[in-house]
């Protein structure tokens, strides 16, 4: 329980209270299409949202948000969330998954901002685009927060600041606050130093920085996604300079599930090789822009259709075989969740998932015609235990990325070889499996690559 403006307030473990703020007109389709399908995912989102009015002082209208929660909610968390925005119904969820009262009590989702930075002479307005990620700053006649354009993608980042756009908050952090400062969080903050002698900060980098000084640590969870919707002028230039027309990649890295293509996606474009994770080939059927390449064991059966470049990781398939077991692509198919459903009428296409057959069975299948299926196609074939800086030199050369090999070493010194990041499932031993057409041919192919068991 929590005391808050002279009363008990019953505070509901694990809840989350979203608040919103409006400029007084209708709610944008795409919060409020978000909003519904989060509400009906999650019910650890409480209902209704906080709803403020929001004006020219928007930090007014975030701390009436803040003492509506505290003092009328029982929400655990507060999740601020702008009606121009777009999201997952699992945001709640994943930000909280990623939260921490104590430790990571403040934690926002990737978000994106706008400033224009010129107008042409047509009276277009030209705008660039940053993450809400911000690094603070201070130098002898400068202070303040400065976008980082490089940031860690799909990962629960350490930041100075964060737009509060898209942003859950500990109730402890907001009563600790109040005890120190009043019902001020959002209130904006000015320093002694900058242009003209001072530099104001927004109601969200206040509320950062107050944070900030106070010890408090802040993240952004960069797998976390959101849409930000803004009006833009439309012209020739921006036509000219949108994104790259959708483009198969150059490359593709193939392998079984469990091969450690998130692992080799992470160490190219850690070199500056623009390589996805399942970024072209995914179960959603959604093709990223402009990717050099992409490294997914979905691409595998689609090879036949891909002229670009084939690259085959292998691991050793006792270990493949042992954390496939229990997923959910094996689960029959009143047991399989949700988000398995795109995968059905694919289904056909891939070896082993519709049988009846135990799991290490269909699991051993499925290294078959993988490791059959990418054979056929790959120039180059590696094992994922023999990762080396040069052979990430050697892979971002023939992607026309030239690297120092120091550099590359630095990559996987911090990165691992990625044989450590899916928990294997039982102990199973290759004499374990049955033997049969299946398990000779893995053998083979196993002995090819130099395995032993």
């Amino acid at each position: 329980m929590g005391e808050q403006a002279g009363r008990m307030v019953d505070v509901q473990q694990g809840s989350v209270v979203v608040a919103h703020l409006h400029g007084g007109q209708s709610i944008a389709g795409n919060f409020a299409v978000s909003l519904d399908k989060m509400v009906q995912h999650d019910e650890s989102v409480l209902f209704p949202p906080i709803r403020v009015q929001s004006n020219v002082d928007l930090w007014k209208s975030r701390n009436d948000a803040v003492k509506a929660f505290l003092d009328a909610t029982p929400g655990e968390w507060l999740l601020f969330i702008d009606d121009d925005m777009g999201f997952g119904p699992d945001m709640a969820s994943r930000l909280k998954a990623s939260a921490s009262p104590t430790k990571r009590p403040v934690v926002g989702a990737l978000a994106f901002a706008y400033r224009r930075y010129e107008v042409s002479d047509e009276q277009a307005s030209r705008f660039i685009v940053k993450p809400t990620i911000y690094r603070f700053i201070e130098k002898a006649d400068e202070v303040g927060f400065a976008a980082l354009d490089d940031y860690e993608r799909d990962t629960l980042v350490r930041v100075d600041g964060t737009g509060a756009a898209a942003l859950l908050i500990h109730r402890g952090i907001l009563e600790g606050l109040r005890e120190e400062i009043g019902d001020h969080w959002f209130s904006p903050i000015t320093l002694p130093k900058g242009p003209g002698g001072r530099t104001q900060f927004g109601e969200d980098l206040s509320f950062c920085f107050r944070l900030l000084v106070s010890g408090v640590p802040v993240h952004v969870d960069t797998s976390v996604k959101t849409s930000h919707r803004k009006p833009v002028d439309l012209d020739e230039w921006y036509f000219e300079h949108q994104p790259t027309r959708l483009v198969e990649p150059e490359f593709v890295v193939v392998g079984t599930g469990r091969s450690g293509t998130g692992f080799i996606s992470t160490a190219l474009t850690s070199v500056g090789v623009h390589c996805g994770h399942e970024g072209w080939w995914n179960v959603h059927g959604v093709h990223a822009p402009a990717l050099k390449g992409d490294a997914s064991w979905i691409a595998t059966n689609y090879l036949d259709e891909y002229e670009g470049r084939v690259w085959h990781q292998v691991r050793h398939p006792v270990a493949v075989i042992r954390s496939m077991i229990g997923n959910e692509l094996f689960m029959s198919p009143d047991e399989r969740p949700d988000w398995v459903v795109p995968f059905e009428e694919e289904r056909a296409r891939w070896a082993g998932y519709a049988s009846d057959d135990a799991p290490e069975v269909k699991a051993l299948r499925v290294v078959r015609h993988w490791w059959e299926t990418a054979e056929k196609h790959a120039e180059q074939t590696w094992r994922l235990e023999d990762f080396t800086p040069g052979l990430l030199v050697e892979l971002a050369a023939k992607a026309g990325q030239s690297v120092p090999l120091q550099y590359a070493r630095a990559v996987v010194d911090e990165l691992g070889t990625g044989t450590n990041k899916h928990p294997d499932g039982p102990l199973l031993e290759w004499t374990d499996l049955p033997d049969g057409d299946d398990k000779a041919a893995v053998e083979a192919l196993a002995a090819g690559f130099g395995y032993e068991f």
